[in-house]
Parts: C-alpha cells; structure tokens; sequence
C-alpha cells in the first residue's frame, strides 16, 4: 500500500542538537531550544527527527552549519554581557559560545564534527516509546529508492518510520581552515599572493572531503561576509541592532571565490559537482554567476526562499543598501517580501530554464510582504477565525508564491505549460532560527499545509489562467509535485 510523504529541501536538522551539548539533547532525538520569544527564535523543536518521522517527512535535505562567528559577537558588547545575550538568543551553553569565538577555531574542523556527530546515528535504529525510527545518509538516488522502497511512479510503499538524509551544507565558510576573522588579512583578489595561494590549497583539499562525503550542494554565501563572494542584507530589525552583517553585503565574487567555486563544480575524474545553492548569495554574486560559460549547464537551486515581484533582479537592489534602508522598504512592502535576497522574475525564469529547484520557505518573514502579514495576524489576533480557517489563511502566501511563480512561467515560450508547476517545493529552513507561520510551526504541520493548499487551488481554479479548467485530480497532481515528486525528479537527474 502507498504512503503519503514529504520531501524538505532545506532543513536544520542538526543544528541545535550538535551545538547544544550531551547535557541538553538525546543524540538526534530531542533538543531543548531556547524560551524566549518566538519572533526572535523558537521556543520548540520544528525538525527533529521524532516529528519528521510522525509528519510524513521522508527525505530531508539536511543542512550542515558550522555557526558563523558573526552571530557569537553583539555590536557594542563586552565578551561577558555579549555571551549571557547570546546564550539567551540561542540557547548554546557558553562554553560553546566561547569555543567558536576562539581565535583558533576552525569552521572546517566544525563542520567534520557535525558530520560525525550525524553520522553517530546513521541507519541505526532509534527507540522512541512503542516507535521505531531510522534515518540514513544516502549517495544516489537508486541508494534512496531501495531505502525508501520508492517505486518509479514516485509511490512510497514502506510504511516503517524510515527517512532519507541527502547531505547539503550552508554556507562557504565552512571550507575554511580557520574564522573569518583570522583570515581576515588575506589578499582574496590576489592570486599571486602565496597565503592566497596556500589558502586556495587547503579549500581544494577540503572540498575533496566534502565531495567524499557524497555531499549534494552548497549555498555558496550565508549570514556573513565570507571572503569568497559578497552575501544578501537577511537580517530584520530585530536581529540588526545586535549583529553586524553588512560588511562587503553587495559585493560580487572575490578571485579565490571564482576558483573556490570552479573546484565545487569540477566534473573531471568522474567527480560529480556540488549543485551551487544561490540563497543568501548578494544579487552581483548571482548575476555574474548566472553569466558564467562554466556554469550553464549544471542545475542550481534556491533552496528556501521565495519571490520578491521585481521584474528584474538589478531593480530589487534598489534600497537595499544597508539595514535601515532595507527595513524601510519590507514596511512598504505588500503582498511579497520585497527584498534581494529572495528571488525576482529574471531568476525564477533562469532557474527554471536550467531545470533547477525553488524550495519554498515557510518562514513568515520570507514568505509575505509587511502589508500581508500584518494583515494575517490581526485575524488571528482577534480571533475572529475558527483553527481551520486560520490554517487555510496562513497558507494562502505559499498558494500566492506558487502561483507568481506559475504565471512568470507561462510566458516562458519554450517552457511546456504543464511544466510550468516542475520547479517548485519546500524549503522549509525548520531549526534555522526562522519564525514560520503560526499554523505551520513544525513538520507535522506539512499535511494540513497540503490540504489547504489543494483547497486553495480548487477554490480558485476559475480566476487565474494558469489553472482554468483543469480537474481535481490535475490540481492534485500539481501539489504532489510541489510535496514530493518535483524534488524527487530533480535527484532522479541529478543524484547519481
């Protein structure tokens, strides 16, 4: 008998269990986040693997992170009062706070000790009350299918609590030896410089690791300036005034990013190259990296983000110059978020044009404009909506991404219509320090996201072109691809 599930194309899944110690966590299984206020961070677990295994996801894309030293630093703050702010902030005991602060820490060497500590656990049985739960870090798609036991019609037919771990990493710092405050003197546009050139060497041997460890993909840039390429403005007011994100935020590639990123996508020998993540990459860093000959014919993914309305991705840059300008555009903004680090219309047509992904986020923030948003919760405020009308209003950003996404689409003229739904999924960002939408806070909430969002189609099927006439079970079809099947083909091409 087939099984419904749900495919994450970007999710956290370690990152609070490995950084919170033995003291907090139970290996994979529970971790202890931090009691504060939800807009800030979440007070409970979104992804752990008990709630996957219960809400019907199957295969996670699992982010490893080595935790920037930008987010362990408050501006103006003495080490002490910095530390008790942080540790509120995320809940990290200090003495790991103090341990990534460390001049000699290495963000590398950060990220092996993720990957061990994933790996502590892999295809092991974990007991869970009556319940048993496997996970397990797959290198192929056949190695998933067999796991799995997913048939050619993409119908999962094991009913056992099983999941499928597909390696991914955030951010490109996590190649290098040291912080980026240690390397913070190299001459990155100076190939002819021999730390240049020692550092470039020790990437290299890094990446051969990575890529031995039959990792999927990378988002090239993240939070912080990482000396390979220049990073979106991500943060909100309410996290700006403690952390200093701006530094080179609109910058391109740097010389050592190109040959950084040129080994990441090295097919010789057999290798098969990192699919690039384009989320958090600052819009000069795309547009050049889009113009690339070397990059034309490997997929990328924008693995949790969504759409900003800009026509064009240079125009989205307009007013995004620093925080307090960019704040000042989301509170103009309507129904999206208005900002470059999601995606304009020029980039959805280049993603879809080379067969790529756009993982959807459910963070509240990314997801919605301020008009909309605000909109949203003064319903739920007042409380004038019953749960299920509220969990169908909440859905109603992810059901208005999809179709933004579908029409710009449409007058692709090379696209098939019917392929016009292929590109999407989620990407949820679950357990990155995201604010989600109230009604869908964890992954057990992915099959009343399903539910609504095939009600929404149903309901709306006569006022947009993209969906006129078409059946129930067409409608169904195109939320399957969006759950599941999308990402599902994507890994059938490109996961081998």
């Amino acid at each position: 008998m087939k099984q419904s599930f749900f495919v994450d194309l970007h999710s956290h899944i370690t990152l609070y269990p490995y950084n919170m110690g033995n003291e907090n966590t139970k290996g994979m299984l529970y971790c202890k986040n931090p009691k504060i206020k939800e807009d800030i961070a979440p007070n409970y677990t979104q992804s752990d693997v008990e709630k996957m295994a219960n809400g019907g996801v199957r295969i996670v894309f699992a982010s490893l992170y080595p935790v920037e030293i930008g987010f362990m630093k408050i501006k103006g703050s003495e080490a002490c009062l910095a530390d008790d702010v942080i540790k509120l902030m995320t809940s990290f005991p200090k003495e790991r706070i103090q341990e990534i602060q460390s001049p000699n820490h290495s963000y590398f060497e950060d990220l092996k000790k993720e990957y061990d500590f994933l790996m502590s656990s892999n295809n092991k049985e974990l007991k869970v009350g009556n319940k048993s739960i496997t996970y397990k870090i797959v290198s192929n798609y056949t190695e998933l299918t067999q796991f799995l036991n997913i048939n050619s019609q993409n119908e999962l037919l094991d009913s056992s609590n099983k999941i499928a771990v597909i390696l991914t990493i955030e951010g490109g710092h996590s190649l290098l030896p040291k912080t980026t405050e240690a390397l913070r003197n190299v001459a990155v546009n100076d190939l002819s410089n021999k730390d240049t050139q020692q550092l470039l060497q020790t990437i290299k041997e890094n990446i051969v690791w990575v890529k031995s460890k039959k990792v999927f993909a990378i988002t090239f840039a993240h939070h912080f300036y990482n000396y390979l390429c220049g990073q979106s403005i991500s943060f909100t007011k309410k996290i700006d005034w403690m952390l200093d994100q701006e530094d080179k935020s609109r910058t391109a590639f740097t010389a050592l990013g190109v040959e950084v990123l040129k080994e990441m996508m090295n097919t010789s020998n057999g290798q098969r190259p990192l699919i690039i993540d384009v989320k958090h990459l600052s819009v000069a860093s795309r547009i050049w990296f889009y113009a690339q000959d070397f990059t034309q014919n490997i997929p990328v993914i924008a693995s949790h983000t969504s759409v900003n309305g800009y026509e064009k991705m240079e125009l989205s840059t307009v007013n995004n110059d620093t925080h307090t300008a960019a704040q000042k555009k989301y509170n103009e903004s309507t129904d999206f978020n208005n900002w470059d680090l999601n995606l304009s219309d020029e980039e959805i047509i280049i993603i879809a044009r080379r067969k790529g992904l756009i993982g959807l986020s459910v963070d509240q923030r990314i997801i919605m404009g301020k008009s909309r948003l605000s909109i949203i919760k003064s319903k739920n405020f007042i409380n004038i909506l019953s749960q299920k009308k509220k969990d169908k209003e909440w859905c109603f950003p992810v059901f208005d991404t999809i179709m933004h996404i579908a029409k710009v689409l449409s007058k692709v003229s090379e696209i098939k219509k019917e392929d016009i739904w292929n590109t999407m999924t989620l990407g949820s960002d679950y357990d990155g320090l995201i604010n989600p939408m109230n009604s869908y806070r964890t992954v057990l909430e992915y099959s009343t996201l399903q539910e609504n969002l095939l009600l929404w189609f149903k309901e709306s099927v006569a006022k947009y072109d993209e969906i006129k006439g078409k059946s129930d079970s067409e409608l169904e079809l195109i939320v399957s691809k969006i759950m599941n099947g999308n990402s599902l083909e994507f890994l059938k091409q490109n996961f081998k």
